[in-house]
């Protein structure tokens, strides 16, 4: 899903909410922050990285292969893992309320 173009027009999402909805809102962000930004150089795209979206531990995480990086680095270096939370007052890539942290 590309970004909206105004990006107060999105209803926030609820990471309270454990839901197949809140599941894909976050895939949607993930995907939009991180694959689909204009200065963003990945050359592949959520779907051919493995992006997955997981609710753990109360917890939100968003998991994806780097198929950019090099086949001979440990699977720590090339395996992304994000953790999603509601801002504590920081700045928000991409408009969607959420922060994401390299867990």
């Amino acid at each position: 899903m590309r970004s909206s173009p105004d990006p107060s027009s999105r209803p926030p999402i609820d990471l309270s909410r454990v839901t197949e909805r809140t599941r894909r809102q976050v895939y949607d962000a993930v995907a939009a922050v991180f694959f689909d930004r204009e200065e963003n150089s990945r050359t592949y795209s959520p779907e051919e990285a493995g992006l997955a979206v997981h609710h753990f531990a109360g917890r939100w995480f968003a998991v994806w292969n780097d198929l950019d990086a090099d086949a001979d680095l440990p699977e720590d270096v090339r395996r992304q893992i994000l953790r999603i939370r509601k801002p504590e007052g920081e700045k928000t890539p991409g408009g969607y309320g959420l922060v994401f942290d390299e867990a």
